[in-house]
């Protein structure tokens, strides 16, 4: 799995067409950002939703679950990588059943998942595409045993 890390503050999935509006640490985006105490949040960025990862900033890599979910792993700790995989092929849709739930609406296209404190045109990440709908966001901490902390965002579309 690749994983990304920021330099310390939140993450931010956003539209790749948005991407030009996004001053990060230039201006006044990324205090927004750094306001958000929960997994998961929404922010407005001119006129599209972005998903901001709050809480503590931790490596965060996209798995695709055998459901066809695309999920959000982010590592809080674990003993290594190869135990985190183990763990993500026996996560199921039923994980996810006491999850806290975010509605997400989008037009779909093309998204990039990135360190928020950067400005737009010199964002580096993730980048994935995202059917157009309407997803339903679980979000869930998964400890699967003494060793390993898992943040778990799944991307359900209803």
């Amino acid at each position: 799995m690749k994983w990304i890390v920021s330099e310390g503050g939140p993450l931010i999935l956003l539209p790749k067409k948005a991407l030009f509006s996004w001053s990060g640490y230039d201006g006044d985006d990324y205090e927004r950002v750094c306001g958000e105490e929960d997994y998961i949040g929404l922010l407005s960025v001119n006129g599209r939703q972005a998903l901001v990862l709050g809480d503590e900033p931790c490596q965060t890599a996209i798995f695709m679950s055998g459901w066809d979910s695309l999920i959000l792993v982010r590592w809080q700790w674990a003993e290594d990588e190869e135990s985190v995989f183990k763990h993500l092929k026996s996560i199921t849709p039923q994980s996810f059943e006491n999850g806290d739930v975010l509605d997400y609406l989008t037009t779909g296209g093309e998204f990039l998942l990135f360190d928020a404190a950067l400005p737009g045109h010199e964002a580096e990440g993730f980048d994935f595409n995202l059917a157009k709908g309407k997803y339903c966001i679980k979000t869930i901490c998964y400890e699967p045993d003494a060793e390993t902390a898992l943040i778990l965002h799944a991307f359900i579309q209803n």
